[in-house]
Parts: C-alpha cells; structure tokens; sequence
C-alpha cells in the first residue's frame, strides 16, 4: 500500500482515484412506494426541501458533532436493547428453566414502536447542522444560520458559491492510548469571517485512515463538475434523465435504465467492498497517474437475478422485525 505521499491537511478540487461509489438502499425511485413498515408516521412526513428528494441535484453531508445528534440516542438504545433481549433469548431457549419474562420482550417492541415513529418528528424538532452541495447551481447552502452570510439560494438558506468552499483533513484523539481518526472539514476559505460555514464530516464509524476523508471529497468534488454526466453508481440512478448531459450521455451509451435496481442490495454492497480494496491498493502518490471513471459498470458486474431483492413477506417481515427489535427506522 502507497501512502506515503499523502500530505494530510488541505485536499485539492480534482479527483484522482475516481472510482466512485454509494449505494441506494431505498431502491425506490418513488417515496410513496416505499415500504414503511410500523413507521406509520413516516408515511405522513413530507419533506420540505427537494434537497432531499434529487438525489441527482443535491447531496449533503450533517455535523459529526452536532447537538442535534443527541436525537439518535433512542435508536441506539433500541439497538442496545435488541441485542440484550436477543442474546437472552437464545441463552434461554438453551438454559432457561423459568418462565420466559415476556414483560422484557414487550417493554422493547414498545419501546422501539414508539421511537421508530417519533424519529421524524424529533428530527423536524432539532433541526441538523447540515451543509448541502447543489449541482446545478454551483452553491453549498447551510440549513444552520450563519452571521454575516447576504445570499439565500431558492429554499431560504444561507449559501455560498462552490469556489469558496475548501476542505482540510484533521484528526481527534479518540481514547486514552492515543489513537486518533482522521476526518474531513468542509466550510468557508474564510473561516474568520464566516466561522460557521462549517462541518465535520464523519465519513465511517472510525477512520484511521485519511483514504476515507480523501474518497469523499472527490465524490463531492465530482457531483459539482456539472460539466460531466452523473457517475454511474446505485444512488443516482433514479435521478440520472433528471440531468440532460447525463441523460444524453446514457442514451448514446445504451445504459440500461433499471441496471442497479436489478442488482440485490447485498450485491451492490460486495461491489462497494471490491472498489474499496482496489482504493488501498491504488497508488496515491502526487506523480501517479489518475484512474479512468468507470461509464459502463454493467460490462463489469452482471446483476446477480438470484438475489435481487423483492418487496415480498420475506422483505416486508425482515423490516418489521428490525423496526421492532432494533429500533430501525
């Protein structure tokens, strides 16, 4: 592995490995046609900003740090709570000789059905510090107000033209032993000025490693090139005939519309592995030379039609049950 170049701090605009990839584990290219399981409210929230909806026009990134994130505590106790109850369970069916509590099984899908509801709710209520990258117009907005900022893009929201915007990677020490994690931070050249038009962004659970900070970068530096069509990866499939040079460029190539919905979500993810093994592999020092993006994926992978996941009980049923025991939303 050739990371010995790498000069963590300040990340240029240009990409270089440009193998980019991001999944879409809705696959719904409709927002009404999703499954909402026991997310009864869900069906009821509609999103206010289409930054949300075009995934083609927008992509954004919330604060690793933000306060807001306090709101995922519930999930996390559900998670908690489901591997407890789990894990009892099965030592129970084994050793146990008294009578199941079921009052520790109800007290979690209780639990669990109520915070799987109010997770939109809690989430309008303690808005993120969320900063949003929109390819068409060439703007990074902030859902958070900041001090001295005169231009709102079409949502109301504090923006700033895309050529201002810069990255650094940093790094925090994350325990006693002095391990630390490297992280992209993404605001205003002007930090003084603007101090925040700002965002850690956290790019895996534990980063050791800039590769990671260094991928997202080039895929947020990538959607902004408006000049290009859309990569072709999972996630911006629904979005692609949104875009015209996208959609002139998949109509001269013969793109198959439903490639990556054709493909299991399982799939889609070992794809995602095997391109993340080639990035440590790749050479990354200054004088190497860039990769060529890939056009044509489905000359490379052939969806896999015995695993294409379907919206039948098994599906239906495994949500349920992850909604219910593990606080899924």
């Amino acid at each position: 592995m050739k990371f010995n170049q790498f000069n963590v701090g300040m990340l240029p605009k240009k990409t270089k490995y440009n193998q980019f990839y991001n999944i879409d584990v809705e696959r719904s290219l409709e927002f009404d046609k999703r499954f909402f399981g026991i997310n009864f409210l869900l069906r009821f929230n509609k999103i206010k900003d289409a930054f949300y909806k075009d995934k083609g026009r927008f992509i954004w990134h919330d604060c690793g740090n933000d306060g807001s994130r306090v709101i995922l505590f519930p999930m996390f106790a559900g998670i908690f709570g489901g591997i407890v109850v789990v894990s009892f369970t099965a030592w129970w069916i084994v050793f146990g000789n008294e009578p199941y509590p079921t009052a520790l099984l109800l007290t979690l899908v209780i639990w669990n059905f109520i915070f799987v509801n109010l997770t939109n709710l809690l989430a309008n209520k303690f808005p993120s510090k969320l900063m949003y990258f929109d390819r068409v117009t060439r703007k990074v907005g902030f859902l958070n107000d900041i001090k001295g900022c005169e231009e709102r893009d079409e949502f109301g929201h504090c923006c700033f033209p895309w050529r201002d915007i810069i990255c650094a990677v940093k790094t925090t020490i994350t325990n006693n032993n002095g391990s630390y994690t490297f992280y992209p931070v993404i605001g205003h050249k002007d930090e003084s000025e603007f101090p925040d038009a700002e965002v850690d962004v956290v790019v895996t659970d534990s980063s050791q490693h800039p590769i990671h900070c260094i991928l997202a970068w080039e895929r947020i530096v990538r959607h902004m090139d408006h000049k290009k069509p859309l990569p072709d990866v999972p996630v911006y499939e629904a979005y692609r005939h949104l875009d015209p040079i996208t959609a002139e460029f998949d109509k001269q190539n013969n793109r198959p519309e439903f490639y990556w919905r054709t493909m299991s979500v399982d799939q889609q993810v070992e794809i995602g592995e095997e391109l993340l093994k080639e990035a440590w592999e790749y050479d990354w020092s200054e004088n190497a030379e860039p990769r060529a993006e890939i056009t044509q994926p489905w000359l490379r992978w052939e969806p896999d039609l015995t695993r294409t996941d379907k919206l039948d009980w098994k599906y239906k049923l495994k949500r349920i049950t992850l909604q219910l025991l593990f606080c899924i939303p």
